[in-house]
Order: structure tokens, then C-alpha cells, then sequence
């Protein structure tokens, strides 16, 4: 069974990780090293994986549909829009929660007021789902947790959802 410490250790290092990631995305901009990191890479062709940058499939000039949707060309402005959006991506996906496509050891549920249609559903104010989805999962020995609350007005998510951590709200 998944004890309360097991729960508030992963609290207590998933705020951690948060607060580094923050570190990370503050001094990163603030010091300039963004674009010192884009300069090494793309003026002086530099082959090494920034942690500022984003090295995925879109780049670091922002994915296509992005691009289309914003009306704008890959360049230094579409970058910085890009790093905006997707801060320190890099860095963030060095570490990301076990997930095993929502296969679990052991599963705990604490509390979940949306109804159950036999599919974990997530709360999500713009598909009009709302309630509270809070539960807790083991994979490997580890714990993780996720946190959803919607109202029609705001949603939260907070935790291990899925392949990645999730920290944030839409209103």
C-alpha cells in the first residue's frame, strides 16, 4: 500500500524540482545565457545539448503549426517567442516521471469527484469535465502523484501526469 510518507516525499521532491526548474528558467534568461546558447549553436555551430534550448523534433525556432498560427518565421524573434512558450525545455525533460501507459504496480486513488466512465478520466474545464482527480501510482518502486481540479472558471494541474510533470493553471 502507498503510506502518506511515500505521498509526501514525492510532494516534497516534485516542489523541489519545481523550484530548480525555476532557478534554472530565471537565470537563464535574466543572465542571457538563452542567447549565448543560441548563438553557440546556430552562429558557431556548436554540437553539444543545451539545457537552455529546446532540441526536440520542433526546434529551437518553434514547431510548424506554431509557427503558421503566430504568423511567424523561424529566426532570432520566433526563438525567443518559442523559449517563452517552452522554457528551458531541455533542462525540464532531464528528469520526467516512470509512466507505463498508465499501467501501474499499485494504484491508489484518494479522491476523484468526476464520474467514472470504466477510463481514468482528468479533470478539464474546456471539455467540461469538472471535479477534483487526485490519485497516486507506483512504477519500479517509485511513487507519483497527480493533482486535477476544474471548475468551469479555472483548472489546476499539479504532479506526475503521464511522461511529464505538470505544474499549472488555466483560467
Amino acid at each position: 500500500m502507498i503510506t502518506d510518507r511515500e505521498i509526501t516525499g514525492f510532494w516534497i521532491r516534485f516542489a523541489l524540482r519545481e523550484i530548480v526548474y525555476l532557478l534554472v528558467w530565471v537565470f537563464g534568461f535574466f543572465s542571457g545565457l538563452v542567447i549565448i546558447s543560441h548563438i553557440l549553436k546556430h552562429v558557431f555551430k556548436v554540437k553539444m545539448k543545451f539545457w537552455l534550448l529546446n532540441d526536440t523534433v520542433d526546434g529551437d525556432f518553434g514547431a510548424d503549426w506554431w509557427l503558421k498560427r503566430e504568423g511567424l518565421k523561424p529566426g532570432l524573434w520566433s526563438a525567443f517567442r518559442w523559449w517563452w512558450r517552452n522554457k528551458a525545455w531541455n533542462f525540464y525533460r532531464l528528469n520526467v516521471p516512470e509512466w507505463n501507459a498508465g499501467k501501474a504496480d499499485e494504484f491508489w486513488c484518494i479522491k476523484n469527484t468526476i464520474k467514472f466512465n470504466g477510463k481514468w478520466i482528468k479533470a478539464n474545464k474546456d471539455k467540461g469535465i469538472y471535479g477534483i482527480n487526485y490519485y497516486c501510482y507506483r512504477l519500479n518502486g517509485k511513487v507519483f502523484c497527480n493533482y486535477s481540479e476544474a471548475t468551469p472558471d479555472i483548472e489546476m494541474q499539479f504532479g506526475a501526469g503521464g511522461n511529464e510533470y505538470r505544474n499549472w493553471i488555466k483560467i
